[in-house]
């Protein structure tokens, strides 16, 4: 769309018609900095100046811009709304992590350091946003539920699925995607140069590598879906994260012989021990998203083959065989 000289792009979101919701954004980034990545910088720039706002912890931003061709006043999502613990919370934590990894990927693929340099404030306060919400235990682990949640809890995008991956708080899959993006924070750093920052944000990621290694069951051989003790199921998105240094330029970040090289191999660990019937495989092989939960989505579940394949190398003919013929019946019967 054109508002006056200036386009918008804008993505509807299938059946609820949300405006570029950012945690599809995120999943689309992949496709869209390879064919058209002004739409990426199109929306980082409009979440920033519409719709992104401050909570106790500092900046982050919305779930959506608004839905059905109209536009959420400044700040606000269509989403989002205070007092829940379930579907229609708030993603605080999750969109700040959207906001920083589709910014690395946009300015890695296409070598705007221009735009980086415009963005240099907000990298800085989304890196102190970041910091605040680990909390007083500083594990690079999400602690700190926003303030908007008005005494409700933090969710995440994997809104219908049960606590396992819903619930944002101490949640490995968030987890990771705070350890990337502390790995993004120091990309963009180092290309901008801001030494000082680059190091404090590796540091957090090498931080947060270390306590997520230490929740790592070692007789289960498996990491638990939640970092509280007593969510102790198995899931697959745990591995997400991983995927986003490949992207901005920093793949030996995720290599098994790389500085990193221990997280991968029990994230390697752990695949291998849960892509099994009865845990994160349903009876006809395709993938569980969740040991407990049986919704799985498509979408999510490629992008997990694709790291699994691709990132993680793992050669697994006979479960990946199985599992594609799974997901083909699910979309064609």
């Amino acid at each position: 769309m054109k508002e006056g000289e200036r386009s918008r792009w804008i993505v509807n979101e299938g059946t609820f018609l949300m405006m570029n919701t950012f945690d599809l954004l995120i999943d689309h980034l992949f496709f869209e900095c390879r064919y058209h990545p002004w739409t990426v910088r199109n929306a980082l720039d409009f979440f920033v100046e519409s719709y992104s706002y401050k909570d106790q912890c500092s900046i982050s931003f919305t779930h959506d811009m608004g839905s059905h061709y109209v536009f959420t006043p400044k700040g606000q999502s269509s989403y989002e709304i205070p007092y829940l613990t379930d579907c229609f919370s708030y993603m605080t934590q999750e969109q700040l992590c959207n906001w920083i990894l589709a910014a690395a990927v946009y300015a890695y693929r296409t070598g705007n350091t221009v735009w980086l340099l415009s963005r240099k404030e907000t990298l800085v306060e989304c890196f102190q946003s970041m910091q605040k919400r680990d909390g007083l235990i500083s594990d690079g682990i999400m602690d700190v539920d926003s303030s908007r949640c008005e005494g409700g809890s933090e969710i995440t995008t994997y809104d219908s699925l049960d606590v396992s991956l819903g619930q944002a708080r101490r949640n490995s899959y968030i987890a990771m995607k705070c350890f990337a993006s502390y790995l993004a924070l120091g990309s963009m750093f180092e290309q901008l140069p801001m030494e000082e920052y680059q190091e404090q944000a590796d540091s957090a990621a090498d931080n947060c590598e270390e306590h997520m290694l230490a929740y790592f069951d070692r007789k289960k051989k498996r990491f638990p879906a939640l970092f509280d003790g007593e969510g102790t199921m198995a899931i697959v998105p745990v591995i997400e994260g991983i995927i986003y240094p490949v992207f901005f330029g920093k793949p030996e970040a995720v290599s098994e012989d790389g500085k990193h090289g221990r997280l991968i191999r029990a994230l390697k660990e752990h695949i291998q021990t849960v892509l099994v019937p009865g845990i994160c495989l349903f009876e006809d092989g395709g993938f569980k998203l969740s040991e407990t939960s049986d919704n799985s989505w498509i979408s999510k579940i490629f992008l997990g083959q694709y790291i699994i394949e691709k990132v993680l190398h793992m050669n697994m003919p006979q479960i990946m065989d199985r599992a594609d013929a799974a997901h083909w019946s699910w979309w064609m019967e």
